[in-house]
């Protein structure tokens, strides 16, 4: 015995309509999942590496003051006796939102979820070649 079974038009475009929402849906989390940016595996390891093997000597026990910029680490150094700080932070994100709220943090450099204060031109340099 074959049964075939009949649909109304009505069920028709109801059956259609759920099909075509969960295929969007779907299709969402596809695009959603792909597209997010991966976060940066650097390290704050990662720069002082950069730098002693630069020959410049950083103490990882010297921190800056990093709460007070919202920062969840820091290290402290000379470059040619100018002064410099790497501070790291949770996340990109969470950098570009500290960074709106204090106006100075703006001219320094910027790699990742780190930062770095120094004018020096040395500094900048090590600071932007760690990949």
């Amino acid at each position: 015995m074959v049964a075939i079974l009949y649909l109304s038009n009505r069920e028709e475009v109801t059956l259609k309509k759920y099909t075509v929402i969960i295929s969007l849906v779907i299709l969402s989390i596809l695009f959603v999942g792909c597209s997010s940016t991966p976060e940066s595996k650097l390290t704050l390891d990662d720069f002082v590496k950069a730098y002693t093997d630069q020959g410049i000597e950083i103490n990882k026990e010297e921190k800056p003051v990093f709460s007070m910029i919202e920062a969840k680490d820091g290290v402290l150094f000379k470059v040619d006796g100018k002064k410099a700080a790497i501070y790291e932070y949770s996340s990109e994100k969470d950098l570009d939102e500290v960074i709106k709220n204090y106006e100075q943090m703006k001219e320094w450099t910027k790699n990742g979820k780190f930062i770095l204060e120094s004018k020096s031109e040395k500094a900048i340099d090590i600071f932007n070649k760690v990949k």
